[in-house]
């Protein structure tokens, strides 16, 4: 009788035991099958970009007149300490060379070039129901659409994130992959006249990449080679856009 009363009290627990685990196996599948496809993908050691956040960082708004030289590209107006030796234009960039090397790039953004374009499409249905998978703050504008995908990382998502966060971090990431080449730091700034991204940094590395959003939600891709920080600095302080005609 004592040998059978022993066998329930190891036999009770060990059930009980096998029904919550498996209770937490079903419910936890559909999460671990998000979470660990992606921390294999994106390893620390393989991909330590992808768990790179945008740094808070502080540009002054507007400088003395005098300072520097005054450049255009389109409706982008900027200063730096140099002065150009010569200038390459085209359709979309303009390129402004310096000596040592130096040099800045501006891009503007093509007509159905960006995030926004790439989410949303053409169809109306589709677009209805990326803004629901997405979340309708996250694509409110190319800004926030791309600030997003930046402060997504492949540990965001746990076993305790919701289905939906989850369900959204693979293609956050996916597009989040485009920006990684850029630079080894991200910083993220806002004037009351642009918002924007600095891609790497002048001391680690002679590419240095800056994403600038006017308020108008326009896009510029400016490529600085050689620069260093201060100088950025001036021209990021310098910004001036004119409004589109």
């Amino acid at each position: 009788m004592a040998h059978r009363f022993l066998e329930r009290k190891v036999l009770l627990p060990t059930i009980a035991a096998v029904f919550v685990l498996g209770g937490l196996t079903v419910y936890l599948f559909p999460t671990l099958k998000v979470i660990v496809p992606l921390r294999l993908k994106y390893t620390r050691n393989k991909s330590p970009r992808m768990y790179l956040v945008p740094k808070d960082r502080v540009v002054t708004d507007g400088v003395d007149s005098d300072s520097g030289y005054e450049y255009t590209s389109g409706n982008l107006r900027f200063r730096v300490p140099l002065q150009a030796i010569r200038t390459f234009d085209s359709e979309y960039a303009k390129a402004f060379v310096f000596a040592d090397g130096k040099s800045v790039i501006v891009a503007g953004q093509k007509d159905g070039d960006g995030v926004l374009s790439a989410l949303l499409g053409d169809d109306p249905e589709q677009a209805e129901a990326m803004r629901r998978f997405w979340g309708e703050e996250n694509l409110r504008s190319e800004y926030a659409a791309v600030k997003t995908c930046l402060h997504a990382t492949p540990d965001k998502g746990g076993i305790f994130s919701s289905r939906t966060e989850l369900m959204r971090l693979p293609s956050m990431l996916l597009l989040k992959a485009a920006y990684s080449p850029l630079g080894d730091v991200i910083y993220q700034y806002e004037t009351k006249r642009f918002r924007g991204f600095q891609f790497g940094n002048p001391q680690q590395g002679r590419a240095v990449f800056v994403y600038l959003f006017d308020m108008s939600d326009r896009l510029y891709r400016i490529k600085l080679s050689a620069l260093d920080q201060k100088e950025i600095d001036l021209l990021l302080a310098s910004v001036v856009i004119t409004p589109r005609g």
